[in-house]
């Protein structure tokens, strides 16, 4: 069986940016991951929400 991703998004490692750590374009991982999963369901719940 075939899938594809929904969304994606590029991870930069800390080290890649100017202020590392604290700039503001560095994300973790998990939050990264979280984000996409929350972009993905999103508009299924507000779609959903509009049959009812």
């Amino acid at each position: 069986k075939k899938s594809l991703p929904l969304d994606i998004e590029l991870y930069q490692h800390s080290s890649s940016l100017p202020k590392g750590k604290d700039d503001k374009l560095f994300q973790k991982k998990p939050d990264i991951g979280i984000d996409l999963i929350d972009r993905t369901l999103t508009p299924w719940s507000t779609s959903w929400n509009s049959f009812n």
